[in-house]
């Protein structure tokens, strides 16, 4: 019963730094939270995806204009 209670705490903790991603990506992006929130629900793999994008965006932007 503790490792169940210990895993699910574990994924509640990604499950928020997951949104705290994509609330920025939404920002960055304009897309739809909702959207992005029923993507993160999918697994990290889809997030590191989004990460990744996001990084190679913000790179492309100059310094003045984030």
């Amino acid at each position: 019963m503790k490792a169940a209670c210990r895993s699910i705490r574990v994924y509640a903790e990604r499950l928020s730094v997951a949104s705290d991603r994509l609330i920025c990506h939404d920002v960055a992006t304009g897309l739809s939270l909702s959207l992005l929130l029923s993507e993160g629900a999918a697994g990290n793999r889809s997030l590191a995806v989004r990460d990744n994008d996001l990084a190679r965006k913000s790179r492309s932007i100059p310094l003045s204009q984030r």
